[in-house]
């Protein structure tokens, strides 16, 4: 069953109070309804009854999926590296089985839910993003300022990433073989094996992929 709080909610346009439901915890196992308001954003659509002004309310929410064994927690713009929740590990010792990541938007929940639903490992997947993006700013000449995972062609042996260039936010699709993601798990069963055995919640990004690019270029020079 969803965890869910009442706040009151001061619409910025008119000035209404109003209480509303917000969501801090989800099994999309029990309730699958809310995977997809997840992946629509309507979980955290807000609409004021008085003057109908619509808002993004942007919270923390606990995203746990039993069934592919995967926990996400979205704090909005936070920048640590690792969150330990002992109270949950506490009451739920069986979570130290599951996967569970630290995400700071709406967008990187997205991500990894596509990715652990897709059977992939999100190191490798950050690691094949970072190559990817490399060639994409050589080859066009641009900064790449973000970008994701975006498809798995399991048929044509093929995996695909949407990234953001420059100052604009250019829109660039870009495509390659799974042989990539292959040589990044190379790299994870390289240098990841602490990061994998962490207790809480990991931040796995770019910056991530990075660091452990780093780590590995010096295993293998030594």
């Amino acid at each position: 069953m969803a965890n869910t709080t009442a706040q009151n909610i001061v619409c910025p346009k008119c000035g209404f109070r109003v209480e509303t439901k917000i969501y801090q915890g989800i099994n999309v196992t029990e309730e699958p309804k809310l995977r997809e308001s997840v992946l629509s954003e309507k979980l955290f659509r807000w609409k004021c009854p008085a003057c109908r002004y619509e808002a993004t309310l942007k919270h923390p929410l606990l995203y746990n999926d039993v069934k592919n064994k995967f926990m996400i927690y979205m704090i909005p713009n936070i920048v640590s590296e690792q969150l330990v929740d002992s109270k949950l590990e506490e009451e739920f010792p069986e979570t130290s089985a599951v996967t569970k990541r630290l995400v700071p938007s709406f967008n990187a929940l997205k991500e990894k839910i596509m990715i652990f639903e897709e059977g992939l490992n999100d190191m490798a997947v950050e690691l094949a993003k970072l190559a990817v993006s490399s060639v994409i700013a050589k080859k066009i000449g641009k900064n790449v300022t973000d970008g994701y995972f975006s498809m798995l062609d399991k048929e044509k042996n093929m995996i695909g990433f949407t990234f953001f260039l420059g100052d604009d936010h250019e829109v660039h699709c870009q495509s390659t073989r799974m042989e990539i993601y292959l040589k990044s798990m190379d790299i994870v069963n390289a240098v990841a094996d602490s990061d994998s055995n962490k207790s809480g919640f990991l931040m796995v990004d770019r910056r991530w992929a990075q660091q452990a690019l780093n780590d590995y270029k010096k295993i293998i020079h030594d």
